[in-house]
C-alpha cells in the first residue's frame, strides 16, 4: 500500500458516526448506473440505465478499456483493465471513468447519500473521488475511498479531499483519514457514504465495519462546496499489471428529506 498511501500516521483520524439510515426517509435517486440493460461485451452506454433524467457516464479509451459483463450474482457491470499504452507509460495513475449526477435540489438542500460496488482481481490500487459541480465551476474533491488490491494484504480507506492536479501527480501520495475495512483481491466490497450538508461532514462505512468521517471547507479551488448541485464520482486506477481487472457496479447518488 506505500505507493499511494504515503505516511500512515498523518490523517488516520477516526470519527465513527453511521451513514444516515434507511428508515423513515423520502429519496430521490440523481446517479443511478447499473448498466443491467447495457450490451454485454460492448462499452458502456452514456446514459446507463435505470438512469435519472440527466445523469452522465464518461470514460477514456486511451489507457483503459471499459466493456458490460455478466456479474455472477446477476446483472451485469463494468469490466475495466488497462490498455498496453497504461502499462508502458510512465504515469502510473490514470483515470478510468466519471459519472456525473443529476441536478440536487438547492433551493432547500437535502442530504446526500450514495453506494458503489467494486471488485480488483490481481494487483493495483483503485481511487475514487467525490467532487462538486456548481453550475459551469467545479471545486476540489471533497472526499475519495483508496481501495488497495496486493497479494499479501490490501485495504479500503477514507480519503480527505484532494485536487485533481495532485492526484494526476505521480509523485503524489495519499495519507487516509481512515481504514474502513481489510480488502482480499478478487472480492466484491460495497462503499456507502453520506454527506450532512449543513455541517459539511462527509461519513462512510465498507462491509459494515468501521465507520469515519471528515469534515470538508465552505469553499475549495475557488468555489463553493454546498449545496452541492451536481456531484461527479471519479475513478482511476494505479499501478495495474497485464492481469489487472476492475469491476464497478451500482455507481448510485440520492438526497434524502
Amino acid at each position: 500500500m506505500k505507493n499511494s498511501l504515503g505516511r500512515m500516521g498523518v490523517g488516520l483520524a477516526s470519527a465513527a458516526i453511521a451513514t444516515m439510515s434507511l428508515s423513515g426517509c423520502a429519496t430521490t435517486a440523481r446517479l443511478d448506473a447499473k448498466f443491467d440493460t447495457d450490451t454485454v461485451g460492448s462499452p458502456p452506454s452514456t446514459y446507463p440505465s435505470p438512469s435519472p433524467p440527466n445523469d452522465v457516464l464518461t470514460y477514456t479509451g486511451t489507457y483503459v478499456t471499459a466493456t458490460v459483463e455478466p456479474d455472477p450474482a446477476g446483472g451485469r457491470w463494468l469490466r475495466i483493465v488497462p490498455t498496453p499504452a497504461f502499462l508502458t507509460a510512465p504515469d502510473f495513475r490514470r483515470r478510468a471513468i466519471v459519472a456525473t449526477s443529476d441536478t440536487f435540489t438547492t433551493n432547500s438542500p437535502r442530504n446526500i447519500r450514495g453506494h458503489l460496488r467494486l471488485r480488483v482481481t490481481g494487483v493495483g490500487t483503485v481511487i475514487v473521488g467525490l467532487r462538486p459541480l456548481q453550475g459551469s465551476q467545479f471545486g476540489d474533491f471533497i472526499a475519495g475511498f483508496l481501495v488497495g488490491s496486493y497479494p499479501a494484504s490490501g485495504a479500503v480507506y477514507l480519503l480527505p479531499g484532494f485536487t485533481l492536479e495532485r492526484v494526476e501527480d505521480n509523485t503524489f501520495s495519499f495519507s487516509p483519514a481512515g481504514k474502513l475495512d481489510d480488502y482480499q483481491p478478487g472480492t466484491v466490497i460495497d462503499i456507502n457514504w453520506s454527506v450532512d450538508q449543513a455541517s459539511r461532514r462527509l461519513a462512510a462505512t465498507s462491509g459494515g465495519r468501521s465507520s469515519h468521517s471528515i469534515t470538508f471547507p465552505g469553499a475549495s479551488g475557488g468555489v463553493g462546496t454546498v449545496p452541492i448541485q451536481k456531484l461527479r464520482v471519479w475513478v482511476w486506477l494505479e499501478r495495474p499489471n497485464a492481469d489487472t481487472q476492475l469491476f464497478v457496479d451500482r455507481l448510485f447518488a440520492e438526497e434524502v428529506r
